[in-house]
């Protein structure tokens, strides 16, 4: 079985066509014949070949008219044509050329030459065919990973906190506001609440380091493990170091997660409060119309060191004070200059002191709207934003 490429020749000379197809084929090609355009065309889509010898002069429908229709043909218009002409004058040529032909052999032609000149389309053809391939496969590759990468946000998405549960926990006397924005397809920051208890909450923001699907798959982990940690735990600091324990065991690269998690009581209003490597969290006053920055340090979770320092914290909260938590991606943006949005911590402090008496969700709003306007567009990290607002009875929604 010939291996070399598939050849169709198409002239009406039985001459031509015996002494293509005898020397092309001891060049192991495997060989088709048509004697005229009309028989050439419905050959050609039948076998696919890998080249097309094309007479110019023939009955029925000379080689340009053939020619014409094959590259108007998208099951055909990619296989190259080598025209065989006894006119080689370059109006002749510029018209075949013109048309879509490949090259040309002149008539009376030497076989060495159309043999070079037909291995060479050839291989050539099937270089593109191998190009096409790859091509094809990276975008079924690329359409697959688009599929997973909106799979993956979806399920990212439905990680955020019910609205029912806001609700939920707006009638019992907190606001909570969450923001989060990727800078990517994937989402590497997180924000869980849950109501552990009647009058006791969870709340946790987390960062986990890297970019794109490891640092994605790494928040659907926390969150899966968010779900096994026991609900009598009423400390933060060890609710992290279970998690720092349990995230070890997982093989998901070198990827680490900065997280502060903290317990709300509803009754007594007390946070309690844990670090791992969050930056600091802020809370406005509202009896002074300040924001005081909440010194608490811990390393990552999942750091390639044994026994992970993490600190932990008890404030309380006033009627209208606010607990603020986040991102770098919040104070790391940058604008055309190149200062940070929140670097320092007093550049934030200020802003937030400036409109910290609006209520939480205003306050998030006219946050995020200070960052875009800042940043212009330009977002290289993941960014999220969790203000906590203690309220007093009359900013609780009745029911």
């Amino acid at each position: 079985m010939a291996n070399a490429g598939v050849i169709l020749v198409v002239d009406d000379q039985e001459s031509n066509q015996q002494i293509c197809q005898e020397n092309l084929e001891l060049e192991d090609f495997e060989v088709h014949l048509a004697s005229n355009g009309q028989m050439g065309l419905e050959t050609a889509r039948e076998i696919r070949p890998d080249l097309i010898l094309l007479d110019i002069m023939m009955p029925v429908m000379d080689g340009y008219q053939t020619l014409e229709k094959l590259k108007n043909d998208p099951a055909v218009e990619d296989v190259p044509v080598l025209m065989l002409t006894a006119k080689a004058g370059s109006k002749e040529v510029a018209k075949a050329l013109s048309l879509g032909a490949s090259d040309y052999v002149k008539k009376p032609f030497s076989v060495d030459e159309l043999i070079a000149r037909a291995k060479h389309l050839v291989a050539f053809k099937k270089t593109q065919d191998a190009n096409r391939g790859c091509l094809r496969h990276m975008e079924e590759h690329q359409q697959r990973l688009i599929e997973e990468l909106s799979l993956a946000a979806s399920i990212q998405k439905s990680m955020l906190p019910e609205e029912r549960l806001l609700s939920e926990l707006q009638e019992s006397g907190v606001a909570v506001t969450v923001f989060t924005r990727s800078a990517g397809e994937v989402n590497g920051d997180f924000c869980d609440v849950r109501r552990l208890e009647p009058d006791l909450l969870s709340l946790s923001v987390a960062d986990c380091k890297g970019h794109g699907v490891s640092a994605g798959m790494m928040t659907m982990a926390v969150h899966a493990l968010l779900d096994s940690l026991p609900p009598a735990y009423t400390s933060a600091r060890e609710s992290l170091s279970q998690l720092d324990r349990q995230l070890r065991h997982l093989a998901l690269g070198s990827e680490f997660v900065v997280m502060g998690h903290l317990l709300y009581n509803l009754q007594d209003k007390k946070v309690i409060i844990a670090s791992a490597g969050i930056p600091s969290p802020l809370i406005y006053r509202t009896e002074t119309g300040k924001t005081e920055e909440l010194s608490i340090r811990g390393l990552p979770l999942r750091l390639p060191i044994e026994g992970t320092s993490l600190e932990e914290m008890e404030v309380t909260l006033k009627a209208g004070d606010k607990l603020i938590l986040f991102s770098d991606g919040l104070t790391e943006a940058r604008d055309e200059a190149g200062d940070f949005f929140g670097i320092p911590n007093t550049k934030l402090i200020e802003r937030i002191n400036e409109q910290g008496g609006l209520p939480a969700a205003d306050l998030s709003d006219w946050l995020i709207e200070e960052w875009e306007r800042f940043r212009q567009d330009r977002q290289e990290d993941d960014c999220t934003l969790v203000i906590l607002e203690s309220l007093d009875d009359e900013g609780r929604i009745s029911g």
